[in-house]
Formats: structure tokens, sequence, C-alpha cells
């Protein structure tokens, strides 16, 4: 494994207050999650048994057993799963977990901006320049999201 650095799956934030009282929020994270799996792989694991209904579920219940994971892990890990499926041209399923990262994450200029990559891929121009003009006007960094509907537009 030559990485430099792995995210972690789940933070453990350690306050001043923790530092002096010699607590150890990222050991006792660790500790109590002996049996975490992230959440992409359980969504893969729950759409082979289920499909859609079941990878959501697990969506939910990952959520309900993690209350304390911030929402940008779940988010990314989520839009990680959907490009894991459109690798495997598997179009419609990456679309609707695109959309559920959308629908709960309507501000994250990255979930539209994902979505209008994969509505690309699967042909719907109209509908990808609406997902990019989202995720411009969210964040009106996404040079990215510009080229594309530069593309899209032609202007």
């Amino acid at each position: 494994d030559n990485r430099p650095w792995i995210r972690p799956h789940v933070q453990a934030l350690q306050s001043s207050k923790d530092y002096f009282s010699g607590r150890d929020p990222a050991l006792e994270t660790a500790l109590s999650m002996s049996n975490y799996r992230p959440l992409a792989e359980r969504m893969h694991e729950a759409w082979g048994r289920g499909g859609a209904a079941a990878a959501r579920s697990e969506l939910v219940a990952y959520r309900k057993d993690y209350p304390d994971v911030p929402g940008g892990s779940s988010e990314s890990d989520v839009n990680r799963f959907g490009y894991e499926l459109l690798a495997r041209e598997r179009m419609d399923d990456a679309l609707e977990v695109f959309r559920w990262n959308t629908e709960d994450y309507p501000k994250s200029w990255n979930a539209w901006d994902s979505m209008g990559e994969a509505l690309v891929r699967k042909g719907d121009r109209q509908k990808a320049i609406t997902a990019y003009r989202k995720s411009v006007e969210l964040h009106p960094g996404n040079e990215g999201g510009k080229k594309a509907l530069r593309d899209l537009t032609g202007s």
C-alpha cells in the first residue's frame, strides 16, 4: 500500500479538555467500532441482496448505527458507491445513488456535480445541464462544472 494517507471512515474529534484530561476519543472510537464496515461496502452488499431498496435501507441503518459520523462522511461514501456503479456501466443504478445524495444533501455542489457527470454518461443532456447549473450555483468556483456546462451548451 503506497498511499500517502487513508481518509478516516469515522472522525473522532479531540477537544482541548479531552487532551488535558488524558482522554483519547480516537482510541475510544476505534475500540467501540470493532465491527465497523465502510458504508460503500455495506451498500454494495445490500444492493446485491435486494437492489436499490435494500441499499437505501442500508444507508438509513448506517446513519442510525453511527449517528455521530459527520454528514460529509456518508455523503462522500454514497458518492463513492455511485462512482463504483458508474464504473461498472450500471448507469441507472448509479443515477439512483447520486439522486439519493442530491436529495439528502441538496446544498452539496459535489453531489450535483456527480449527478451531472452520470447524466452526461447516460446521454441525458438536459438533465445534466440542470445538475451542473445547480452545482455551479452552489459553488461558483467549480471550474469542472463550468467547463461541463460550456461543453453541453456550446457557450
